[in-house]
């Protein structure tokens, strides 16, 4: 009996581990969608807002990409890596017209990633 109760309680901890995993990819991919949005937008207004909105989405990239390592395979966080760092490089030479570019190709770099994250057990075992 206690093997049992002991069975049916790592089964809900991996779901519950399973659901928030999933929870945690989405919100985060949501957040740099947001800000990333915020910036190419910005990009059609003001040159110094795009700037310092990219910059500040490159900082928020630097924080989460640790979270999204737990959670998504490899391959995409570095695709996603290289892609903030080419953005960083536009910022520091004030390119405007290839951050609005890199900023909708991110965006669909995320949303691929958010839409491919089911809660699963196969991720926690």
């Amino acid at each position: 009996m206690k093997r049992l109760i002991i069975g049916i309680i790592f089964i809900v901890i991996s779901f519950t581990v399973s659901v928030s995993s999933y929870f945690c990819v989405k919100n985060v991919c949501n957040g740099l969608y947001g800000s990333l949005s915020q910036t190419e937008y910005s990009a059609d207004k003001s040159t110094d807002m795009a700037l310092k909105n990219a910059s500040l989405v490159t900082k928020e990239w630097q924080s989460k990409k640790i979270i999204l390592s737990f959670f998504v395979t490899h391959d995409r966080t570095d695709k996603l890596d290289k892609s903030f760092a080419r953005l960083d490089y536009c910022v520091r030479n004030k390119d405007t017209s290839e951050i609005k570019k890199l900023c909708s190709e991110i965006k669909a770099q995320l949303e691929i990633i958010s839409d491919s994250q089911t809660p699963d057990l196969k991720e926690v075992f």
